[in-house]
Parts: structure tokens; C-alpha cells; sequence
């Protein structure tokens, strides 16, 4: 996995204090665009980091989205 976050960087800061509920970074991209994680891996990243909600926005693409 690389060593940097995938989130903003006022995200980054809140995670460095105290865990607030509601937090979100809405604005995410992964592997399927430029991203440097996985969909998995951001997922896994955003819950270990204590986000309540994230949205990928991959440039041009669904690849990210399970199918029906």
C-alpha cells in the first residue's frame, strides 16, 4: 500500500486530533483513475481513519462501482 493518505488535507488534519463523528472526504480517487489505492484500500483507510462517509470520484470511469 503506499505510505501517503488518499484523503484531503483538511481531512488529514482532523484525524490528527480528536475523532469527531461526521467527518467526510468527498472527494476520493482511486486506482481506477489517478488514485494510488485500491477502492478496497480506501475504504479500508477511510474506516480505520474514522470517517463516516466518502465518495469516489474517479475521472471517467465506474470501474470502481460493483455491478448489479
Amino acid at each position: 500500500m503506499p505510505a501517503r493518505q488518499p484523503f484531503t488535507a483538511s481531512v488529514e488534519r482532523c484525524a490528527s486530533g480528536p475523532r469527531l463523528p461526521g467527518r467526510a472526504d468527498l472527494h476520493l480517487h482511486s486506482t481506477c483513475s489517478d488514485g494510488a489505492y485500491t477502492p478496497a484500500q480506501v475504504v479500508d483507510l477511510a474506516r480505520r481513519s474514522g470517517l463516516a462517509a466518502i465518495a469516489l470520484t474517479d475521472h471517467d470511469t465506474l470501474a470502481a462501482s460493483p455491478e448489479p
